[in-house]
């Protein structure tokens, strides 16, 4: 008999044996193997972790005593949060990314990665000449050009065999699984899902061949529109356009902000494939991501009695206390991401005393062990982390 696995408010569930053979714990503090192939090994871990007794507790309570933002490096900013977003879900045992790739410090597979562009100051950058492209909310995923579709951190997708069977042999593409704009959440749970017939829904939006990264972007750009001409696949090329100036971009970014859409990206023309943070690769967006953990629920009130309220999460500190109350509809309020999850925010900035304004729920993230603040970008003070 096939095993089935739920969540409520609290916490997951699941009908095998091994599940119900440890009743002697608390719900929230269970596991199983299905649990472990469906929401990974780093997520049962940290969800487990803070089901502890008194992990919330000591979370909340060192939580009250809030610290500055430090400053960083701005290589030290997560990759862009819906893509790179990028990532989520993993078939079976976690595998080894491919031996032949480059790996980041913590085993990650290295892709390029975009820098952040102030639109407050037009001084340090001219855009005019460099290709514009949508900034897609979505799920970063890399093709290993043999068998495997990955997530930035190195696990594998679980993707349909029609799915894979379509990706070409011999070249690796770097894009992210995307069903549309403002829709993170629900492809993040299509993604990390091992059968879910809605992977038909997904397509796979490719802005780069790394295979080929040692030729101008422009070339690449070609071979790929050559590769996957354009038609009602399932594999699309991100379309680019060249920028007039300051003007154009701003115009460009004000449509896709007016159609939901997340921001933009810029590339460098005639730039190569790096495989690290790069200033060749520039995102453009008026708000600011950024992941926090989940250390416990507040209850709503009113007409959302009996649902959840808002999440209570830290920061990377893993003290400094904030809320999420905005960007759930009913139905992730009645599932909400459980204690110890890690998810993606977004906020305009940051209050005198050093916490997200206005944060609102992107998304459960999948494909990252702990939180990460955003580089806010000060005059004067250089860039600080948020």
């Amino acid at each position: 008999m096939s095993a089935t696995h739920s969540f409520d408010v609290d916490a997951y569930s699941c009908n095998c044996m091994a599940w119900t053979l440890t009743k002697g714990r608390p719900k929230e503090d269970r596991s199983c193997k299905h649990l472990r192939q469906v929401l990974g090994d780093e997520h049962e871990d940290a969800r487990r972790k803070y089901a502890e007794p008194g992990a919330q507790k000591r979370a909340i309570t060192v939580g009250r005593g809030r610290r500055p933002a430090r400053e960083v490096d701005e290589d030290d900013e997560l990759d862009d949060p819906f893509g790179d977003k990028e990532n989520f879900g993993m078939a079976g045992e976690q595998a080894p990314p491919p031996a032949k790739k480059k790996k980041d410090r913590k085993g990650g597979i290295e892709l390029l990665l975009a820098k952040k562009l102030d639109l407050a100051d037009k001084a340090k950058k001219d855009p005019t000449g460099w290709w514009i492209s949508e900034k897609l909310d979505g799920v970063r995923a890399y093709w290993d050009g043999e068998s495997q579709l990955w997530s930035r951190v190195g696990n594998p997708f679980s993707a349909p065999a029609d799915f894979i069977n379509k990706l070409p042999q011999g070249h690796e593409l770097d894009g992210e699984l995307f069903l549309g704009r403002d829709r993170f959440d629900e492809t993040s749970g299509i993604v990390r899902s091992m059968n879910s017939p809605r992977w038909s829904d997904i397509r796979y939006m490719v802005f780069d061949i790394p295979s080929k990264g040692s030729e101008p972007f422009e070339a690449r750009q070609r071979f790929l529109e050559e590769l996957f001409p354009r038609a009602k696949g399932f594999i699309r090329v991100v379309e680019q356009e060249k920028c007039d100036g300051w003007d154009h971009l701003e115009e460009k970014l004000e449509q896709v902000r007016s159609l939901g859409g997340e921001g933009l990206m810029l590339r460098q023309p005639k730039s190569k494939y790096e495989h690290k943070r790069s200033n060749t690769l520039l995102k453009v967006k008026t708000f600011h991501d950024a992941e926090a953990r989940v250390v416990s629920h507040e209850p709503g009130k009113g007409r959302l009695e009996g649902l959840v309220g808002s999440l209570v999460c830290v920061m990377e500190d893993e003290k400094t206390e904030f809320k999420v109350g905005s960007g759930f509809d009913d139905a992730r309020r009645a599932n909400p991401p459980p204690v110890g999850a890690i998810i993606t925010y977004r906020f305009q900035d940051l209050t005198k005393a050093g916490v997200p304004r206005f944060p609102t729920f992107v998304g459960e993230r999948f494909d990252v062990t702990g939180p990460k603040d955003a580089v806010l970008l000060e005059k004067n003070t250089g860039e600080q982390e948020a």
